[in-house]
């Protein structure tokens, strides 16, 4: 028995040795849980759709059960389409497909389902003239998992559009390009969340996280916006690590009251505009934060701009092991109490 045993376990670690943190990694957390809302028992089912009333159908055939749709031609959309059937739902585009939204609307609403999965399209939101408006929205009111995979927002030149906002926990966005656009990604009070190894271009914000707890962002790329990663106010214990920033107008990143905060192993570089708000990393008022071994260069617009700034209300910060190179200053630190700076490396 044990021997069998042992062998099950083998076989399994080689499976996700082989297909690392892809799909099957996500398939299989998200596969259906005691008390889960849904039919475990029902069997899934594949629809190949060419129009967005293709799509809708689709949803309501899978209702409470668990199906895969397939979007194999570029389709258009001009009402918003309703995820609430409460059931286990993949959405794909095959070939790169485009979602093109012909209204000053949202796309895809996701509000009740057992979980779900987007992925593998681009959607064209440049037709939103709305500040504000997201192409995709995600508030499931059971926290279930959402995940949105490989998915290309794009906006336009205006930069009205979100890519997406979200407001309840466990969504994971992940390799998916966000371009042309006000805000990346917002999120309201949604923790447990995950924005990994995404590229943000050509936006105002890349990211704005508020009230949002126990999350991580890691190992994005952002380029080309005016502020870049933004922790709001009530955002406790979230991590951002390994992220790329550069060339922007604002700060790299930037916590509002955002306590707890983990910043480790970024790289913010090249950032010439914004005044007295310019820093590669300001803290404005977070307490309890870790800021260490990130590399932030060339941050000055002439007459300001710091690698690090704490503003006069962030208290019992620990700041180490940053390289600043080449800065206005390297690190403004204010006046909070309690606030320890150590092996920093700042080269005029």
């Amino acid at each position: 028995m044990s021997d069998n045993k042992g062998t099950t376990l083998g076989i399994i670690a080689l499976i996700i040795a082989l297909t690392g943190v892809g799909l099957f990694a996500y398939d299989f957390f998200f596969a259906p849980k005691p008390g889960a809302t849904g039919n475990p028992n029902t069997s899934s089912e594949i629809y190949n759709c060419t129009s967005s009333i293709e799509v809708q159908n689709a949803l309501a055939s899978i209702g409470s059960g668990k199906g895969t749709i397939l979007i194999t031609e570029d389709i258009s959309i001009s009402e918003t389409i309703e995820i609430n059937g409460g059931g286990e739902y993949i959405i794909q585009g095959v070939d790169s497909i485009t979602i093109e939204i012909t209204w000053v609307g949202t796309a895809i609403n996701i509000t009740n389902v057992s979980s779900c999965i987007l992925k593998d399209f681009i959607i064209d939101g440049s037709a939103i003239n709305d500040y504000g408006t997201p192409m995709i929205s995600i508030n499931e009111i059971h926290n279930n998992p959402v995940l949105v995979r490989n998915v290309d927002f794009e906006g336009d030149s205006i930069n009205e559009a979100y890519g997406l906002d979200f407001y309840s926990n466990n969504v994971i966005i992940e390799g998916c390009v966000f371009n042309y656009l006000r805000t990346g990604a917002y999120s309201y009070s949604a923790d447990n969340c995950r924005f990994i190894q995404n590229t943000v271009t050509n936006s105002y914000d890349a990211l704005y996280f508020v009230g949002t707890d126990s999350s991580t962002i890691d190992s994005n790329v952002v380029n080309t916006t005016t502020r870049g990663i933004m922790l709001g106010a009530n955002s406790f214990g979230t991590t951002v690590v390994n992220n790329i920033v550069r060339y922007v107008g604002y700060s790299g990143i930037r916590l509002f009251y955002a306590d707890w905060t983990v910043i480790t192993g970024n790289s913010i570089i090249y950032s010439i505009g914004g005044g007295s708000n310019l820093a590669g990393i300001a803290l404005d008022g977070g307490d309890n934060c870790t800021v260490s071994d990130n590399f932030i260069g060339m941050i000055d617009s002439g007459s300001s701009g710091a690698g690090i700034s704490l503003s006069n209300y962030a208290d019992y910060n620990t700041v180490y092991g940053n390289y600043l190179l080449n800065n206005f200053d390297g690190i403004v630190p204010g006046t909070g109490s309690g606030n320890v700076f150590y092996d920093n490396q700042i080269t005029p």
